[in-house]
């Protein structure tokens, strides 16, 4: 089960029904918050690679989208990721997937016998192991220049800026109505309110 589930601030994941479900499975529920990808960017970024993938696979009436869903799973799994430098395939299963070429191949080959199934699933474990700590190695590197590189531009909050500091709020992803305006006079709105 996780330990976390990231949402954003929807009816459904506010509920108390959700809330309850959550407490149950003793899983925290941080909500993300609009236009602050350091939230969750690690979905969002995955999400963007699984539309990409469907992209490729569904015609252009995407009419058949669902039908590909195993494929793109499977071409997302077998690929290797950039912060972990290996599959996730590899990483939950403990060796590369099979390529349907590997498949027919195999159809051919003569069945292992019970003795080296045995050697396989003692095998298992220490790969196993070898892999996630290679890949947690990778994963705190990555991270560790993700955070260098996002650090670079960052400035400290400035001390004066408290709980009660009146400050410019900056109006560009408002809704459109929060002025009471015709969208067609929007530009005359002023970009910033407050304080």
């Amino acid at each position: 089960m996780p330990q976390d589930v990231v949402s954003n601030c929807h009816v459904r994941f506010t509920a108390d029904y959700f809330g309850e479900v959550a407490r149950i499975l003793q899983a925290k529920l941080p909500m993300s918050t609009a236009y602050h990808p350091e939230t969750d960017g690690l979905s969002a970024n995955s999400n963007k690679t699984v539309v990409r993938y469907m992209r490729g696979f569904a015609t252009h009436h995407q009419a058949n989208w669902e039908d590909y869903l195993p494929l793109t799973e499977y071409a997302y799994n077998s690929s290797v990721h950039r912060s972990a430098k290996q599959m996730p395939f590899e990483l939950d299963l403990g060796y590369e997937p099979p390529l349907p070429l590997d498949l027919i191949a195999d159809l051919q080959r003569p069945q292992a016998n019970e003795s080296a199934k045995t050697l396989q699933g003692r095998e298992f474990v220490p790969r196993s192991q070898r892999i996630l700590g290679v890949a947690r190695d990778e994963l705190r590197d990555a991270q560790n220049t993700q955070t260098a590189e996002a650090n670079k531009s960052r400035r400290p909050i400035d001390p004066a800026i408290t709980a009660s500091a009146k400050v410019y709020v900056y109006t560009h992803n408002f809704p459109i109505t929060y002025a009471n305006v015709n969208p067609a006079q929007l530009k005359l709105v002023h970009h910033q309110i407050g304080p």
